[in-house]
């Protein structure tokens, strides 16, 4: 009712973990009153420009050999520790990493859980530790409900509630066959290899191979410009 009568004196602006409860709580239909726009993490060339370094990524190979190797620290760096704006934005390796555990905190393991009403919280953190495992692997729910206790429906709803919040996605495989595309086991990956890093090793950890990290967040690792898949099957070979 506010935004019908008074939508021209202001803005309603709704962002951030409380979407999904909001959404939840609102009877009335939206249709044709809301505008709905999906923010991502940063891709890499984004996160050169928060850094205040501009480089022609389509002629990294041509570059000298010094170029190449601060290009590959940042690449290192936007892989250890994510693509959230204000992570790339603090200098200090120890507040960066602070900072990073305090919004997984935050906002994994506070918001999330209370949006999705999550009452078993020792079950759900060991879902999202065995998941981060899982990472750029094929997802098998009956495997994974059997390894936590718990029932295909609930693995299902956590799963939903991952990607409804931009934590996790389920990636298909291509195929022409649009029946074996649909069917076929996914692969699961994560939004942000930060969140990754922090979930799978509880800390993070700076001296985890990019390489592997890259491969298991597909998602991030198309924001760079490199392959996820190819039909028939995953494709996880790539080169930086």
């Amino acid at each position: 009712l506010m935004v019908d009568n008074h939508s021209d004196r202001f803005k309603l602006i709704i962002s951030g973990s409380s979407v999904l409860d909001i959404k939840s709580k609102i009877k009335q239909s939206l249709v044709g009153r809301i505008v709905t726009f999906e923010v991502f993490g940063l891709d890499f060339e984004e996160f050169l420009w928060f850094k205040k370094k501009t480089f022609n990524l389509d002629k990294v190979a041509d570059a000298g050999e010094k170029t190449q190797k601060e290009l590959k620290h940042l690449f290192e760096e936007f892989i250890i520790f994510g693509a959230y704006p204000r992570v790339a934005l603090i200098s200090e390796v120890n507040n960066r990493r602070y900072y990073l555990k305090e919004l997984i905190q935050t906002y994994i393991k506070k918001d999330i859980k209370d949006i999705g009403k999550i009452r078993n919280i020792m079950k759900f953190n060991n879902f999202l530790r065995i998941l981060a495992d899982q990472a750029g692997n094929l997802l098998n729910i009956d495997e994974l409900a059997s390894s936590i206790g718990l029932s295909r429906e609930t693995i299902y709803g956590y799963l939903t509630l991952l990607e409804g919040t931009y934590i996790a996605r389920r990636l298909t495989p291509y195929f022409k066959n649009l029946r074996s595309e649909l069917t076929k086991m996914p692969k699961i990956y994560f939004e942000d290899s930060g969140v990754l890093n922090y979930l799978k090793y509880n800390d993070i950890i700076e001296k985890v191979s990019g390489e592997r990290l890259v491969d298991r967040c597909g998602l991030q690792k198309q924001s760079a410009g490199l392959p996820v898949c190819q039909s028939g099957k995953m494709q996880d070979t790539f080169s930086i």
